[in-house]
């Protein structure tokens, strides 16, 4: 069995997977195998990576839907039928650096075993395609830190790459409720608060800025109701205290409103989402002018409405003759 598995969801990126296809050949660590999740591409993805699949040294796997269900089944579903012990998540227009997913494992190897049931996952620097450096390196190397921690109170925001347990990405999936939900919606809140991460100041992947056909990467604002439950999920988290920072409190209610209105997300259920009674009346308090910057969204052309219908099939799966 592998001992890493890589997850790259794709919608029409025929042009740009082949950088990370190339960069799985040069890996200088082999135990892997590559799961491509296609979101229902129409540009001759499926017949590119059948090609692969012929030609690989390691196990490509790859899973069909024949419809557009977006990155958060994208992500359970990989998670599910993984065989890795370790999971990580590479872009469809990224690519590893020959020595990424050696550096990753290392990382996590130098964990003492005793010690491991308290870690979540590896935290690695990236850079861009052109080398430029993606935010800031880590205090030191490695520096162990809490997950939500690092997000939330080291002020280290920066497009870092994480390999993770493959067991408790199962054992919190995403809600599939919109094309696009914020991993931070589930990960840095109960798992993220119980759980460590080692960081370490080396490069393991270089990741594109801005690519057409994007999953998550958008120009305006559409998938509006994911990121309307990812700003519930930043009201509901007492760690975060907003009580500390009334700017910041007053933007997240008023984005979950405005969000909530172009995810066509009625206001009953966006109250279901705030555990408590003093957000539930903050969110009704704040709802009036909430709407008012809605309308303003539209009429700036701001908004692109993105409708989403559950998908509850299965796709196809195209496993590689002799799996490992």
């Amino acid at each position: 069995m592998p001992r890493v598995t890589i997850h790259t969801p794709t919608w029409n990126r025929a042009a740009t997977l082949p950088r990370a296809w190339e960069s799985l050949k040069s890996q200088t660590f082999g135990d892997f195998e590559w799961i491509v999740s296609d979101d229902a591409s129409n540009d001759g993805t499926l017949e590119l990576l059948e090609e692969w699949q012929a030609q690989a040294s390691f196990d490509l796997r790859i899973r069909v839907f024949p419809r557009r269900v977006g990155k958060p089944f994208h992500d359970n579903d990989a998670a599910r039928v993984a065989r890795g012990e370790l999971f990580v998540t590479l872009g469809s227009d990224d690519a590893f650096v020959p020595t990424g997913l050696e550096r990753l494992v290392a990382a996590w190897d130098s964990i003492p075993i005793s010690q491991r049931s308290r870690y979540a996952s590896v935290t690695a620097q990236t850079v861009t395609l052109e080398g430029e450096p993606v935010g800031v390196p880590f205090p030191a190397s490695p520096f162990d830190v809490g997950e939500f921690e690092l997000a939330h109170d080291k002020g280290l925001h920066f497009d870092a790459y994480v390999m993770v347990r493959t067991d408790l990405l199962r054992g919190f999936p995403y809600p599939e409720i919109d094309y696009v939900v914020p991993e931070s919606s589930v990960w840095l809140h109960t798992p993220g608060r119980r759980y460590m991460t080692r960081c370490i100041n080396e490069v393991v992947t270089r990741i594109a800025r801005s690519t057409p056909n994007r999953i998550s990467g958008y120009p305006k604002m559409r998938y509006n109701r994911g990121y309307a439950y990812g700003q519930a999920q930043v009201i509901n988290n007492p760690a975060v205290r907003l009580w500390r920072r009334p700017g910041q409190a007053l933007a997240r209610y008023l984005n979950l409103g405005r969000l909530s209105r172009h995810g066509q997300t009625s206001y009953r259920e966006v109250a279901g989402w705030l555990r408590s009674g003093p957000a539930r009346f903050t969110f009704a308090a704040l709802y009036p002018a909430a709407m008012a910057l809605a309308v303003r969204d539209r009429l700036l052309g701001k908004v692109e409405h993105t409708p989403f219908t559950p998908f509850s099939g299965e796709p196809i799966a195209i496993e590689p003759k002799g799996m490992r």
